[in-house]
């Protein structure tokens, strides 16, 4: 397991979480019925950016074990990987929570899409830094 780049991917991901959320702000907030100002008035027991960022290292941590298992070695290995994981495994997931309480399918598309990014761009870090034999 190269631990150099589990934190490199949890960056990454933070960094592509930001651009994400920026570029579809204004579908998302439609997708859950809120104005922006109704999302930051709810009261939050955990401040979400920390959360998030403990989410992200354990996810490249996962990942990284995960690569590390299939010998996977170069970026373009590394996020195949990752988007087939996205792809069959985290975005059917998100779409089964999501029905049950009848959310949009745009709030699906959106956040599965998210999520499909994040795993294949870390994938691509995790496998482009275990090439590196560190």
């Amino acid at each position: 397991m190269e631990y150099l780049g589990i934190p490199a991917a949890a960056l990454a991901a933070w960094m592509f979480g930001a651009f994400w959320n920026t570029s579809f702000s204004k579908p998302w907030l439609a997708a859950i019925e809120m104005s922006k100002a109704e999302v930051e008035k709810r009261p939050r027991v955990y401040n979400p950016m920390i959360l998030l960022v403990l989410a992200e290292l354990v996810l490249a941590a996962g990942l990284s074990y995960v690569l590390d298992r299939m010998s996977v070695v170069g970026w373009h290995w590394g996020a195949m990987c990752g988007l087939i994981i996205g792809l069959f495994v985290v975005g059917p997931t998100v779409v089964v929570n999501y029905i049950f309480p009848g959310r949009k399918p745009m709030l699906m598309l959106l956040d599965s899409g998210h999520w499909v990014c994040v795993l294949t761009i870390m994938g691509a870090i995790l496998g482009f830094v275990s090439g590196l034999g560190l």
